[in-house]
């Protein structure tokens, strides 16, 4: 499959705030303060693995920013 028709990862809360080892609600927070993109598909919040990707690419000490 090409990249032009793979869906995006969209990833839940609770699997970013894993990934950052952070709790749900501080993720919660990241995506109200726009700190972290996010979508809303009803009453979920997800957000998309690239988004995820790039906050860490940004928030990594010593990445030159």
């Amino acid at each position: 499959m090409s990249d032009k028709t793979t869906p995006p990862r969209l990833l839940r809360i609770k699997e970013v705030a894993d990934t950052l080892a952070v709790s749900a609600v501080t993720v919660y927070r990241m995506c109200e303060a726009g700190q972290l993109p996010s979508i809303t598909l009803g009453r979920a919040r997800r957000v998309p693995a690239s988004a995820l990707a790039d906050w860490i690419d940004k928030n990594v000490k010593g990445s030159g920013n």
